[in-house]
């Protein structure tokens, strides 16, 4: 029987690699508390994703805002026709391009991306580690986009997919890829920023003036005014017709308003002739003073004076950026119903409303798709009941006080705890 000398144990363990160094390679892959390992094959693998360069090689060119000229543009994460797909852009959509690959623009990451790094090498906002692998997704099959390194700052938050990793902007050095042959050069970078400051105010002009009409609509008929609604609506018409989706809502909004306006004077005329005769004559006269405001009511026609919205409600930032949504939820109503007014819609919402009690805190966290700016809290037990949110309501003069309201349900986005929309607070 052949000896075992402790020569040749130590032979053997010098010409065998190192089980930390193979385990640890891949930075995000070291365990955390219980997390199991990543198999060093699979690291491996994924440093060659990181490392491989593509044959053809990147070239520098002046940077340009682009702008898409076809839907379902697939923008990737590598120039290749076999590289994972980030996301599916829309006609009309803009980029900053700084460089190609044969047939592909280069493009820096949209703002809206989020990131995510593993947790333990992220200490008081600096990075501990080298080569730390930056994630699409906050799971280690998710595909890396960067990497970082030792003494790198970076700014985020836990994940609440997933609380082993933090979410982070995407690094600056980040760069994605999109077909030539679907974008069009419209400018300097700067234009980005230009296009986008537009954008920031022909959405809140459309906002305001949805959320004013819902707040008009919902008035005795002899107290409603839709000039100031009408003069904003057709200043998006007119003044922004380069976000034709704006333009589009906007003139639908118009012809909603004419129509729940008209409905209303029926009503109002109807309910006049059954009370007094002698006082119908005169209300006739009120009415067709407003009907002066019908014919302003026209898609183009508007004049582009800049008139203020006529109206002593006019909401806050936060329930200006509900309007939207509501108006999602009365259009998705009203295609199945024979006389879609937005008077029917919140008559049927208020007779379906869900009684509600609790303790009024702001949901603060910047997270996507959040259904409310506000959760309603237990006070028995301090956990929350439903997330919330109106657009006629401040629901902000009530933080921190217990409250009884009146919601309808809406989607809750996949969050723990249902939505509401807030129709009236006690």
């Amino acid at each position: 029987m052949r000896r075992f000398t402790p020569y040749l144990f130590l032979a053997i363990l010098a010409s065998t690699p190192c089980l930390e160094t193979r385990i640890f390679a891949d930075a995000d892959s070291i365990p955390e508390e219980t997390q199991q390992v990543e198999t060093p094959q699979t690291t491996v693998e994924e440093k060659k994703e990181v490392a491989k360069t593509p044959e053809r090689v990147k070239k520098q060119i002046p940077a340009f805002t682009g702008k898409i000229t076809k839907n379902r543009v697939r923008m990737r994460i590598q120039p290749s026709l076999d590289s994972p797909i980030l996301k599916e852009l829309s006609n009309g959509d803009f980029l900053i391009i700084d460089g190609e690959v044969d047939d592909f623009y280069s493009v820096k990451a949209p703002q809206e991306l989020k990131a995510y790094v593993f947790r333990t090498f992220i200490l008081d906002g600096t990075v501990e580690g080298t080569r730390v692998n930056v994630r699409l997704e906050p799971t280690l099959d998710s595909p890396i986009i960067a990497q970082l390194n030792s003494g790198d700052r970076v700014k985020g938050m836990i994940s609440p997919l997933n609380s082993k990793w933090m979410e982070i902007q995407t690094p600056e050095t980040t760069r994605f890829y999109v077909a030539k042959d679907f974008v069009d050069n419209i400018g300097g970078p700067n234009k980005l920023a230009e296009i986008s400051k537009r954008k920031e105010e022909v959405e809140k002009l459309y906002n305001e003036a949805y959320a004013t009409s819902h707040l008009e609509m919902q008035k005795d008929f002899e107290n409603i005014h839709l000039d100031g609604i009408n003069a904003t609506l057709n200043k998006v018409i007119n003044n922004y017709n380069d976000f034709p989706d704006y333009s589009e809502k906007s003139k639908s909004l118009l012809s909603t308003l004419q129509d729940s306006y008209t409905k209303k004077k029926l009503a109002y005329l109807e309910a006049a002739a059954q009370t007094n005769s002698q006082t119908l004559q005169a209300k006739t006269q009120e009415l067709q003073q407003k009907d002066q405001l019908l014919t302003q009511m026209q898609y183009i026609k508007s004049s582009n004076e800049e008139t203020p919205l006529a109206s002593n409600n006019t909401p806050t930032a936060k329930m200006a950026a509900w309007a939207p949504v509501e108006q999602a939820a009365y259009e998705q109503w009203a295609l199945e119903q024979a006389s879609p007014s937005l008077e029917e819609f919140y008559r049927q919402e208020e007779q379906q409303a869900v009684v509600l009690k609790g303790i009024l805190e702001n949901y603060s966290k910047t997270v996507k798709n959040k259904p409310g700016d506000f959760v309603l809290i237990n006070p028995a037990n301090h956990l929350p009941i439903a997330y919330l949110y109106s657009t006629q309501t401040n629901l902000q003069d009530k933080v921190g006080q217990q409250i009884t309201v009146r919601g309808a349900e809406r989607p809750n986005n996949n969050f723990a705890f249902k939505a509401y929309y807030v129709l009236s607070v006690e």
